[in-house]
Parts: structure tokens; C-alpha cells; sequence
């Protein structure tokens, strides 16, 4: 056989391998696939998320202020098809009347019809306020105040104190999300399997002062009572969530815990927890 022969059996050789090979993976990827063993890819990504959440910081005029934002997605494609119908549809009605527990209490409620921006999404908007937005291919989005406005209502936060949050206010704001989440996923098309929730405080400083958090619930004379500074002016908490087992006081209660520990609280020290059950959840009836 001449050198040159043998050089081109040796090359076709190894082509060989290498198309055994990749027919090898293809069969294993199908094979993962009729078994259902291969990870759907996420619908959304977090950084898609945030510069969302970074775009409704900016419309409701608190971009570089002290905010508390909130966000949820889907991780399988959704839809909201009737989002842009009218004023009647569920999600709609959803989106202009959000959960409440009581008047002049601590939700986003906006009292305001909601507008179409872009023919993505449908926004409720207070400026210089609050801000509340369904988008039609899954993400929810809410944003308001990290100050006196909302989240540090009537703690007297000064620059030297630094902001004081109302741990109510933000126990009560978490849990309204959570509740209005899981109900505005129910009018999904498909109605998602998993979602994600977050909560971003940002810019949480006064004066250069971090934020503080207390265990008990504020009155007029606890304001300072073992009160904790934040480690940073900006933080953010995650869980993931089954749809059909969602439960706004659990999941309250899984983002909550960690917010504490955040400040340096153990889960045991955190208000409005009814503890006699399992799983732990904030209970409805202590926010009122």
C-alpha cells in the first residue's frame, strides 16, 4: 500500500469515529428527550428580568432612590392572550384592583385603570410612587417606595438614624405580592408548572447610613429597639415556586427568612409567623 493510500484510509478512519460519535450523542439526546430527562430551558433569564425592573424604577422616578422592587417569571413560555381585550378581563381586573387587606394598609394598589405600553404589557402607575405592571409573556413586576412613603411608613428615619423599614409594611407588601402572583399566574395560557419570585431592595442608605430592621412590631416607643443595619445598600432575595402547591404565607414566609438572616436575625426572631403548623407561614391574620 502506497504512503498516501494509507493516509487517506487513516483520515477516513477517523472521520468515521467522529461521526459514530456524534450519532452516539444525537441517540442519547433523544432518548433523554422521550424520557422527558432533559432540563427545559427557562423562559426568562434574570438579567431580562432586572433591566425590566430597572426600566419601571425609571418610569415611576425612583431610579437611584431608596426602592423596594418586586419581580416574578415564569420558567416555562407563557402567555396572557386577553391581556390587551379590555378593562374586564380577569387579569386586568387583577392588575387595576391587587389584593388588599385592609384601608390605608401597606399594598401596591394603584386606584388607577391600567394603560398598554408598546403592546407588550399593561401598567398601572402612580409617578413618584408606585408602579405595577403585567407583561404579556409572563413577568410581573411591582415597584415602590424604600423610604418614609412606603417601606419605612411612620419609623421617623432621619439621617442619623439612617432609614428605619416598617417591618410590617414590608411583611404585608411581600405577602400581597405573593397572594397576587399566584393569582394572576392562574389566568396564564399554559398556566405555569414554576415561577420565580424576587425582592431587590435598592439604594437603601440615607445620609450614607444603611438600612435598619427590627423584630417587633413598630409602635411608639420601639422604633430603635434592637434595631440592625443592612451589610449593603442593595440586596436581593429569590425562591422558586410550584404553582400548584403555591401558598402566599409560605411563600412569604421562605423570602422573609431570608431577609432576616440577611440583617443577621435568626428565623425564630421574625414577626407575624403562625409557628403551630408546618410549613412555617406569615400569618394573614397578624398584618391586620
Amino acid at each position: 500500500m502506497k504512503p498516501g493510500e494509507l493516509r487517506d484510509r487513516l483520515r477516513d478512519g477517523r472521520r468515521f469515529l467522529e461521526l459514530d460519535t456524534r450519532l452516539r450523542n444525537i441517540e442519547e439526546m433523544v432518548g433523554r428527550l422521550a424520557a422527558g430527562q432533559v432540563p427545559q430551558q427557562p423562559a426568562f433569564t434574570a438579567e431580562i428580568v432586572i433591566r425590566r425592573v430597572q426600566r419601571a424604577r425609571r418610569e415611576v422616578g425612583y431610579e437611584g432612590k431608596p426602592t423596594l422592587s418586586l419581580a416574578a417569571w415564569p420558567l416555562q413560555p407563557i402567555d396572557f392572550p386577553d391581556l390587551f381585550e379590555s378593562h374586564e378581563v380577569p387579569v386586568v381586573r387583577l392588575l387595576e384592583q391587587p389584593p388588599r387587606l385592609r384601608d390605608a394598609g401597606f399594598d401596591f394598589a394603584t386606584r388607577r385603570l391600567s394603560t398598554i405600553v408598546e403592546a407588550q404589557l399593561r401598567r398601572c402607575l402612580i409617578p413618584e410612587h408606585k408602579i405595577l405592571e403585567v407583561w404579556r409573556d409572563g413577568p410581573l413586576i411591582c415597584v415602590v417606595p424604600g423610604d418614609d412613603w412606603h417601606l419605612c411608613w411612620g419609623m421617623r428615619s432621619t439621617p442619623e438614624t439612617g432609614l428605619r423599614i416598617n417591618n410590617l409594611a414590608f411583611a404585608e407588601t411581600v405577602y400581597l405580592f405573593c397572594d397576587w402572583v399566584s393569582k394572576i399566574y392562574g389566568n396564564a395560557i399554559p398556566i405555569p408548572e414554576t415561577f420565580k419570585v424576587r425582592v431587590m431592595l435598592s439604594d437603601m442608605t440615607l445620609n450614607g447610613r444603611a438600612c435598619s430592621l427590627s423584630p417587633y412590631r413598630p409602635n411608639d416607643f420601639n422604633m430603635g429597639d434592637d434595631r440592625r443595619p443592612a451589610p449593603a445598600a442593595a440586596q436581593h432575595f429569590e425562591i422558586d415556586v410550584e404553582h400548584a402547591t403555591a401558598d402566599p404565607g409560605i411563600m412569604a414566609y421562605r423570602l422573609l427568612s431570608q431577609i432576616y438572616a440577611w440583617f443577621g436575625f435568626n428565623a425564630n426572631e421574625m414577626p407575624y409567623v403562625n409557628r403551630s403548623l408546618q410549613p412555617l407561614k406569615i400569618d394573614l391574620t397578624q398584618l391586620r
